[in-house]
């Protein structure tokens, strides 16, 4: 049985990336050339990524954590977890493009090459998911999540904070971070075999917790990015952005936007509805696990507010 996340990152870490690699090396069943193979491999070494030196390894603790609190064993969690981890280097990817920003990857493999990879990276997630067992079930709940976050961000991409309302700003939220968190939460309950409705409560559980993280991060999308941008610049249709417009028709100067959002009320609104998901979070572990450790590592996944 798995040990809790809390305590155990350098094991996921080792555990997961030597799946990575097991995915990435699997020839010849794996219908890669070694230029590309090598493409996907330096995709995955750039820092924070999974076969990097320092992986945050984010999304196979999600995965891990879920498993052990359900009571599940190792190897179908690690299996997955990977898969996870190569699923969400590829979504990052791609978000990067979409937002027309010149990346790491970019620059050593160029923008075409770069998109490619993350395509390829797509698909071999998939291919990890349908050799970690469990049938197609596991491969058809992150396809389906990941189809969600795509509409999610295409209405990100499409919509401005002026044109929406508090209520549209949360549900682009939901389809593009809550929908992909929830579903992995789920995989990591389902790779322990417990019931439909036991997976339904974990993936509640990583509804909410996406649901906080990301109005944290929209609240931080409004200072400058390594890069230099933006929410404010770029348009996004975030709640405090979309909630400031409401107020007052927005500065053209960023500087103002950012000051009316902390002075008038959105980001205290903003706050408040991220401290409401995680309170929510929290309540739900008890019903996730009797477990001390299991409990306490699954509320540490939480953002502090």
């Amino acid at each position: 049985m798995l040990v809790p996340a809390a305590t155990t990152d350098t094991i996921i870490h080792a555990a997961v990336t030597d799946e990575a690699w097991r995915l990435l090396r699997a020839a010849p069943t794996t219908p890669t050339t070694p230029t590309y193979r090598a493409a996907l491999i330096a995709a995955l070494r750039f820092p924070g990524n999974i076969l990097s030196e320092a992986p945050d390894a984010r999304w196979a603790r999600l995965v891990w954590t879920c498993g052990a609190a359900a009571g599940g064993d190792e190897g179908p969690v690690v299996r997955v977890a990977a898969a996870v981890e190569l699923f969400m280097v590829a979504l990052d990817a791609l978000d990067d493009a979409e937002d027309g920003e010149e990346t790491a990857l970019q620059v050593e493999l160029g923008a075409a090459c770069a998109l490619n990879v993350s395509t390829g990276l797509l698909f071999l997630a998939q291919r990890g998911l349908l050799d970690a067992g469990g049938g197609a079930a596991p491969a058809n709940l992150l396809l389906d999540a990941g189809l969600r976050a795509c509409a999610g961000q295409h209405a990100d991409l499409t919509g401005a904070a002026e044109h929406i309302g508090l209520d549209d700003a949360l549900a682009v939220t939901a389809g593009k971070s809550a929908s992909l968190v929830a579903a992995i939460c789920q995989l990591g309950a389902a790779c322990a075999g417990v019931s439909v409705p036991a997976q339904d409560l974990f993936a509640r559980f990583g509804w909410y917790l996406g649901m906080a993280a990301q109005l944290v991060n929209d609240l931080k999308g409004l200072q400058p990015d390594a890069v230099g941008k933006t929410d404010i610049a770029r348009g996004r249709p975030t709640l405090p952005l979309a909630h400031a417009a409401q107020l007052a028709p927005m500065a053209e100067v960023e500087a103002d936007v950012r000051a009316a959002v902390w002075a008038d009320g959105p980001a205290q609104l903003t706050w408040a509805v991220a401290e409401t998901y995680r309170g929510r979070a929290l309540a739900l572990i008890p019903r996730l696990t009797g477990d001390h450790a299991a409990g306490a590592a699954l509320a540490a996944l939480l953002p502090c507010l």
